[in-house]
């Protein structure tokens, strides 16, 4: 039944994802023949009309942007953003120490921690939630 309830929302997902529409510098750089295009969807997510000033304006800024970054070649590829900023180190980092986390078990240890506390005997009541609310606050710090 769960699953079904999950194709159910991904389902709705999909057909949703087709209403929204492309980025205005996507729609620039793939359909470059019809600017006209970029302008309509401008328009339409400042629900001012094609003609107003402020959307005229920043339709140039995009375009211009467009014409800068293709007259100076500022095209750069993942393989060479990548090794530029040591922010992807500590990403890295981090990745490998989520991975650990997951194949060390203890994330699957969490959902036993209330039979384990009630095996202890903390079995009165809430008593059982106290020991795994103080074991979640700690695995937090």
């Amino acid at each position: 039944m769960g699953t079904a309830l999950q194709v159910v929302s991904g389902i709705i997902l999909i057909t949703a994802s087709f209403t929204v529409p492309g980025s205005l510098r996507w729609l620039l750089e793939r359909h470059s023949e019809r600017p006209q295009r970029a302008l309509n969807e401008l328009a339409k997510i400042c629900r001012l009309p094609e003609e107003d000033q402020s959307v005229q304006l920043e339709d140039f800024d995009l375009s211009a942007a467009r014409e800068y970054r293709i007259e100076y070649k500022c095209d750069h590829t993942w393989k060479e953003f990548c090794p530029k900023y040591t922010i992807w180190t500590h990403i890295a980092y981090r990745m490998v120490t989520m991975a650990l986390g997951q194949i060390s078990g203890v994330g699957a240890s969490m959902f036993y921690r209330i039979l384990v506390f009630e095996g202890l005997r903390f079995s009165a009541g809430n008593m059982s939630l106290l020991p795994n609310v103080v074991a979640g606050v700690l695995g937090l710090a």
